[in-house]
């Protein structure tokens, strides 16, 4: 057993940006609705008839506030940054910031009502 500060750190980006783009492009719901068809003759047309509600957006040229820049916050905004979006950071109480190919800072006040899509859980 020993200590490897930061060793997950890949895995939480890379579930980061998955869940990030689960919710731009509808994935639950569309698998919902997929699992829901039945064979028959008209599917062909209910696929079609369907599958635009869930189109969902593009994650380029959107936005992301990164609230707090450590290991884990930069690797998720590079990968954001990589895919083509704004990345807004801030960093609390912290006098040093990572290297890194970031960003626009702010202050949280100002990155929030910037982003695309806001949720807190």
């Amino acid at each position: 057993m020993f200590n490897a500060p930061g060793a997950n750190a890949n895995a939480v980006k890379e579930l980061t940006i998955a869940a990030m783009l689960l919710a731009a492009r509808n994935v639950p719901l569309a698998l919902r609705f997929a699992a829901g068809l039945e064979a028959s003759p008209g599917m062909d047309q209910a696929v079609e008839k369907g599958k635009k509600q869930f189109a969902g957006i593009e994650l380029a040229g959107r936005s992301l506030g990164v609230i707090g820049l450590g290991k884990i916050g930069c690797l998720v905004a590079d990968s954001a940054i990589k895919l083509g979006m704004n990345v807004l950071a801030t960093i609390p109480r912290s006098p040093s910031t990572p290297p890194g190919a970031c960003l626009h800072r702010c202050e949280r006040r100002r990155a929030w009502p910037s982003c695309s899509r806001r949720r807190t859980s």
